[in-house]
């Protein structure tokens, strides 16, 4: 009997890749998206057999799922963000916002501003994701959506209204107004013609 090994044993497949200009690296025979910052650094990948590790100087930068099929493209659209916010043009046509697996809420919202032509209105929108992260921007989307709502000022209010939630419902819980009562007696004394 001997002892535990001190660490557990990396089963990783480990390559090292350089991000292209594309902000892709190549592992397997498929393309993975890393963050903007990292282009035309060399990372070290691990394969997993659900996922992909990627570091850069021992930091963990990126943990995209691993996909087995040979020539694909996986894009995660938190890293091309800094770029779309900037070129809202480029929205309609960008491959990371249409192959990026959205949730629902700012699927159906990014369908309805591109087909009015509103890039500029889905590009503030995708700053709001840079900024408080896409499950609490994909919240207020849904109740942006459900109030008929669909700009970027209705998903700024509710990501507002989120935000002070909690606040309110304290302030609320435990400040009630207080009023004082009115001496009707005096009111109807008026009424009836008398002076008071």
């Amino acid at each position: 009997m001997t002892s535990l090994p001190a660490r557990e044993f990396d089963y990783s497949l480990t390559r090292m890749a350089e991000v292209d200009s594309l902000r892709l690296i190549k592992f397997e025979k498929n393309r993975y998206s890393m963050p903007v910052n990292l282009v035309g650094k060399t990372v070290t990948v691990k394969g997993y057999p659900f996922q992909v590790k990627v570091y850069y100087h021992s930091q963990e930068v990126a943990i995209p799922p691993r996909t087995y099929l040979a020539d694909q493209t996986c894009l995660v659209l938190e890293h091309y963000l800094p770029v779309l916010v900037q070129k809202p043009r480029s929205l309609a046509n960008a491959a990371p916002l249409r192959r990026a697996s959205l949730p629902p809420g700012l699927y159906e919202l990014k369908e309805r501003l591109l087909d009015r032509g509103e890039d500029r209105e889905l590009a503030r929108i995708l700053g709001l994701v840079m900024v408080h992260g896409i499950e609490e921007v994909e919240k207020a989307i849904k109740l942006a959506l459900q109030s008929g709502q669909n700009s970027f000022q209705a998903v700024r209010y509710y990501l507002g209204q989120q935000d002070n939630a909690g606040t309110n419902q304290v302030q609320l819980d435990t400040a009630f107004p207080m009023v004082a009562a009115v001496n009707l007696e005096a009111y109807d004394s008026l009424l009836g013609g008398g002076v008071h």
